[in-house]
């Protein structure tokens, strides 16, 4: 049987699992609108020099955006 604090340490992993997805699919709306792709797909190794349109101009309205959230 798990202890209170094993218990707690999984909730706490959950929420903050959570709380990472939440984050990546707010960042991936930012991208997609930022670079008018609809279908962008985010990965590890993602880059700006992958992506057509993003550039100079694009990647500060992203940084904008993502530190707005």
């Amino acid at each position: 049987m798990p202890t209170i604090l094993q218990c707690l340490h999984r909730q706490i992993e959950t929420l903050q699992e959570e709380q990472i997805q939440q984050k990546q699919n707010q960042v991936k709306q930012i991208l997609k609108t930022a670079l008018n792709h609809e279908n962008f797909e985010m990965s590890e190794t993602l880059s700006a020099t992958d992506v057509d349109g993003w550039d100079s101009l694009s990647h500060m309205i992203i940084i904008s955006k993502v530190e707005k959230q």
